[in-house]
């Protein structure tokens, strides 16, 4: 399955707020087997955020929004993702009875002036005709789920800790991944990037279903690079067995060109 995420905020793009959403969100789904293909920040504009989506939705199986499901005005992604997908904003009863119950855990809490779900509150309970409330335990606002044409739009809040939240919740929901994810790190004791770049072309050739990357710390003799390699198996072992080989070969062939280089 491929997904698509998308970071709304005004403060993502001034930089007053460091977008975790999406790494946290790539580096979970990514994790379990899902290719993320894309990603994408834009402001709390609607045209912007309905631009976005349906680009997304050009690339992508699935596409996850995280930001703007609050009650002020400026939170505008559901209103967006409406349009987008060309649906009716309708308020959903299911969704208008999370948030009330919420309300009134606050109120009991201390936490608000008065329970309900009416005024600006009720903001919070409109979704997109046919789409599905997830109820959020850790703030207010639901989750959205949204299936069109066979892709599916999953809206989040954007505070980190209940999009993590809200996303194991809609994580069971998904069609998993036939094969896995597995990432493995290492060292090589080789500061130059050049001497290593066609030895790391000559494995990915040898072995194309793993990806490596390599990260050079600075240069000189002493210096070690760090190198990443992943795949995606069928099974844990399958996939470990990969990685091992390409970083075996990987080593034995920058040991090679070290001692074939001139002195």
């Amino acid at each position: 399955m491929r997904i698509y995420i998308i970071a709304v905020g005004d403060e993502l793009l001034s930089g007053r707020i460091l977008d975790y959403n999406t790494h946290w969100v790539a580096k979970r789904l990514s994790g379990i087997g899902f290719t993320v293909v894309g990603a994408s920040m834009v402001p709390d504009d609607k045209g912007e955020i309905v631009e976005a989506v349906r680009r997304a939705l050009s690339k992508a199986d699935l596409v996850i929004i995280t930001g703007g499901l609050g009650p002020t005005p400026g939170d505008v992604t559901i209103e967006a993702l409406a349009e987008a997908l060309n649906q009716n904003l309708i308020l959903n009863e299911e969704a208008l009875r999370m948030v009330e119950r919420r309300y009134m855990d606050l109120y009991e809490l201390g936490h608000v002036r008065e329970p309900g779900a009416g005024g600006e509150r009720a903001k919070m309970a409109l979704l997109p005709e046919g789409g599905k409330p997830v109820f959020n335990e850790v703030g207010v606002a639901p989750g959205v789920v949204v299936k069109k044409n066979g892709k599916l739009i999953v809206a989040l809040p954007g505070v980190p800790s209940e999009m993590m939240y809200l996303l194991e919740k809609v994580i069971p929901l998904l069609e998993k991944p036939e094969a896995m994810y597995q990432s493995v790190e290492d060292f090589i004791d080789e500061g130059d990037e050049s001497l290593v770049a066609l030895a790391l072309k000559e494995v990915m050739n040898e072995l194309p279903d793993v990806f490596i990357k390599t990260y050079p710390s600075g240069f000189g003799g002493k210096v070690r690079m760090k190198v990443i390699a992943s795949t995606k198996a069928r099974g844990r072992e399958d996939a470990e067995a990969k990685l091992r080989k390409a970083i075996t070969l990987l080593k034995e062939k920058v040991a090679k060109r070290k001692a074939e280089a001139p002195s």
